[in-house]
């Protein structure tokens, strides 16, 4: 495993009752963590801290399609297209004890994204770039302290 990652920034429209902000977010997937998308939300100079979220790299991948996810995050092809652009878009939605976010992301940002993680491990082959033995033996040695 050569320890490979794609990273990239995009702009999301956070959705509330009070009207849209626009949050940078950064998007990141390690092939030592395959099955795994990290969202840092970069909320910059308001004092507070960014706020990460990891999906799954395939809820992410199926979201852009068709709705899914089940518990605190769900990923759905909006419907419509984003008034500004006119391209598709992909609604996150994030439920924490703390409320609720909705976000809305241009879906060819998500699916190049994704894309550039297939180059590394494609859709099925996470499997096979994880030493099992390794992380069997991480978790014994935490036992074991």
């Amino acid at each position: 495993m050569n320890g490979s990652s794609v990273r990239c920034f995009t702009v999301a429209d956070q959705l509330s009752a009070r009207g849209v902000v626009q949050v940078a977010v950064r998007l990141s997937w390690r092939e030592s963590d395959p099955y795994a998308v990290e969202l840092v939300f970069l909320v910059g100079d308001s004092g507070c801290d960014d706020v990460g979220w990891f999906l799954a790299r395939d809820l992410l991948a199926r979201g852009l399609h068709t709705s899914s996810g089940v518990g605190d995050i769900h990923v759905r092809p909006d419907g419509e297209c984003c008034p500004d652009c006119g391209q598709d878009v992909t609604v996150i939605e994030l439920d924490a004890p703390s409320g609720c976010a909705v976000f809305e992301f241009l879906t060819a940002e998500l699916a190049e994204f994704l894309d550039a993680t297939y180059d590394q491990v494609p859709p099925g082959a996470e499997s096979l770039v994880i030493d099992i033995d390794a992380e069997i033996a991480l978790l014994l040695e935490g036992e074991n302290r």
